[in-house]
This record gives structure tokens, sequence and C-alpha cells, in this order.
């Protein structure tokens, strides 16, 4: 019965995991297809950087997921920290 049940876990661990290491070494192939065999390449990490709007998303992403860095005039770092003509929102509650 051990068995069995270990057998059931590695099962759905392989079914969990499976996926995403196929997905990583797609991220690593010339075809934009998914194409076998794999035929390694950096072409979409280059275009990842090359991305402009994309790579300014993240930058604001990262910089507002960030409540406890001050930013100018600002100094408990949220958005109406310190102003007067910032109104709470009715839904929070």
């Amino acid at each position: 019965m051990v068995a069995l049940g270990r057998s059931y876990l590695i099962a759905t661990i392989a079914f969990l995991y499976l996926p995403i290491v196929v997905l990583v070494a797609m991220a690593f192939n010339t075809s934009a297809l998914y194409a076998l065999p794999i035929e390694p390449s950096l072409r979409w990490f280059a275009v990842l950087a090359d991305n402009g709007p994309l790579l300014a998303a993240t930058r604001n992403s990262l910089e507002r997921s960030q409540p406890w860095r001050s930013t100018a005039g600002n100094s408990a770092g949220g958005p109406c920290s310190g102003s007067s003509s910032c109104r709470r929102s009715p839904y929070l509650g």
C-alpha cells in the first residue's frame, strides 16, 4: 500500500513539474513553433531584451511592489501618503 501511495505521489509531481521543465527547455529553442529537435539558441532572450515597453512595465511593477521604499515627496511610500487631496476608496472598507 505504501508503494502505491508513493507511486501516486511521484506521478502527481511529474504531472505538475514536467510541463515546466519542457517550457524551460523550449525557451532555448530557435523555432517559434516549438519544433523538435531543440536547436539551442538565446534568440528569444535577445528579443525580450529589446522590448522596451515590456521592460518599462516590468520596472514599474517592481518599483510599485516595494511599499517600504520611499519616493520623492512621499515619506511612507504609498500613493496617498502625506497628501490631503487623496481620498480613501469606499470599496476598501
